[in-house]
């Protein structure tokens, strides 16, 4: 005899009654089921908010850092256009810093200059001759009257130049930069043309 565990004081179809004891005992059965059930609904609910602030933690890591590291690209790209601006333009400047200035922040057109800091070495000598220069626009400036003088007269073909330039990185997680004394450095090498 076939059991229908769902059917309940019914009478099958063959009009013959269902023996009371296996249904009794089938809907125990059930009832004990159900009552297990009921005590773990909502435990998927629990689970997700238990797991969600930890998910929800990684992803805005994973952002965070990819941020960091976008602007880290975009700093190095500008300062190795500036250096090479440098590099090829030598001989047509009075004003070799205000020069890599210019070119790094066309070249990175999306980073506040404003925090930007400059520190240049041409031919070994410093310039400024200590700390950097900051805020951008005109505090960025080594000028001379002519190529043979200054900085200018310092951009010989065959020696080293070295741009620095430092930018503020910004580690924001929730409302909360994680790490306010991060500075990301961008430096780049290159021989005079």
């Amino acid at each position: 005899m076939v059991v229908n565990m769902f059917a309940r004081n019914r009478p099958e179809a063959s009009g013959t009654p269902q023996d009371s004891s296996v249904q009794t005992s089938s809907g125990r059965k059930r009832l004990g089921l159900r009552r297990r059930l009921r005590g773990e609904r909502g435990g998927a609910m629990i689970e997700l908010a238990l797991t969600m602030p930890m998910l929800l933690a990684i992803v805005t890591a994973i952002y965070s850092f990819g941020v960091y590291f976008k602007t880290l690209m975009v700093l190095t790209d500008a300062v190795n256009v500036g250096t090479q601006q440098l590099s090829i333009y030598r001989s047509n400047t009075l004003d070799p810093c205000n020069l890599v200035y210019t070119a790094v922040t066309n070249a990175a057109p999306n980073l506040n200059s404003a925090n930007m800091t400059f520190a240049f070495v041409l031919d070994g000598v410093n310039f400024p001759s200590s700390g950097s220069y900051t805020g951008g626009g005109t505090n960025v400036s080594c000028s001379s009257t002519s190529t043979s003088t200054g900085a200018a007269a310092d951009l010989v073909s065959g020696t080293n130049i070295t741009v620095t330039v430092t930018y503020p990185c910004n580690l924001e997680m929730f409302g909360r930069n994680l790490v306010p004394s991060c500075v990301m450095t961008a430096q780049l090498s290159e021989i005079e043309q």
